[in-house]
């Protein structure tokens, strides 16, 4: 009788336990404008990546590129994009590693990302 009490006290302690992760859980949802503001970030980032690809297309030696991590790049959001400026570290001709700045417009139209400009500082 005493480990049936016991059981049921552990049963009954979890069921609290549970019940108030759930209120905490509860409580923590994104707000309308958290939401909107998080999208914009993700989009942003994807919109780098797309900027990303449109660099890496113009580079002579691609596989070796190392671009800067869109957590870090200048993201800028327009009314109908974005501007991105970030730099890729990549092979020039003679097979040094050269850091290079690129500025590179995206637009978005929707929900679709394309780049409309890019604009890559070659430096000599």
């Amino acid at each position: 009788m005493k480990g049936s009490k016991f059981g049921l006290g552990c049963i009954g302690l979890l069921v609290v336990v549970f019940v108030l992760v759930m209120i905490v859980i509860g409580r923590h949802k994104a707000t309308p404008e958290q939401a909107a503001e998080s999208e914009a970030v993700t989009t942003g980032y994807t919109a780098a990546f797309e900027c990303q690809n449109a660099v890496r297309a113009r580079l002579k030696s691609p596989a070796g590129a190392e671009f800067q991590a869109p957590r870090r790049a200048d993201i800028t959001r327009y009314a109908d994009g974005y501007k991105i400026v970030s730099y890729v570290d990549a092979a020039n001709s003679f097979g040094a590693k050269v850091r290079t700045p690129y500025t590179c417009l995206v637009e978005s139209k929707g929900g679709e990302l394309k780049v409309i400009e890019l604009d890559v500082k070659n430096r000599r």
